[in-house]
């Protein structure tokens, strides 16, 4: 693990877990739990729904090179998920013209109409951001939710870099409004914690 501290310890029998640790572990699987009904009633894994959103989200043209990078994915098991993929008829790969290596993505029409019907359910049923705004202004109508989320967002990337992921932001564009949230008192200028011996 890169850096160091001392974290809070949860007890679990004879075995010590970092709080923080313990609960990103128990809110990630929450979170799927959550999606897992919805996308396999559509046919899809949480896996597969990764890459749609992520190629649908993309403003320039999709790759399959930047695909994996941005996954942190090993190619191999990106070509074989994208293959399953576009066997469903939800994507469309092209040798990419720039580079002949690599391919193109596309959503199809079938892909993008299943992207709208999660959307609808989670985001655009308010069902998701009011859940999540809620619970980041711990239903204070005075707190922001969107400073919390910012910091949230902020708290799981250096998490992520501290253990190791290698991948790149899958949300790139949003990475300037994030840098900026962590402004506490003992961190440094990129939000990590000061650590003293």
């Amino acid at each position: 693990m890169r850096g160091g501290g001392t974290g809070v310890a949860v007890w679990r029998g004879r075995w010590n877990l970092d709080s923080v640790f313990w609960a990103a572990k128990r809110t990630h699987h929450a979170a799927l739990k959550f999606c897992r009904p919805l996308l396999r009633e559509l046919g899809l894994t949480p896996a597969r729904f990764d890459v749609l959103f992520w190629v649908g989200g993309q403003e320039e043209t999709a790759t399959q090179s930047r695909l994996w990078r941005a996954f942190g994915l090993a190619r191999a098991t990106v070509c074989e998920m994208l293959a399953a993929i576009e066997k469903r008829g939800w994507l469309r790969r092209r040798v990419c013209g720039a580079d002949r290596r690599t391919f193109d993505l596309e959503l199809t029409a079938l892909g993008r109409a299943l992207l709208e019907r999660v959307y609808t359910r989670w985001v655009g049923s308010g069902f998701v951001p009011v859940g999540v705004d809620a619970t980041m202004s711990s239903f204070d109508v005075e707190r922001d939710p969107y400073g919390e989320r910012c910091r949230f967002e902020a708290y799981c990337g250096r998490l992520r870099y501290a253990f190791g992921e290698t991948s790149s932001d899958i949300y790139e564009e949003d990475l300037d409004r994030i840098e900026g949230a962590l402004t506490l008192p003992g961190h440094g200028s990129n939000g990590v914690p000061f650590v003293t011996q």
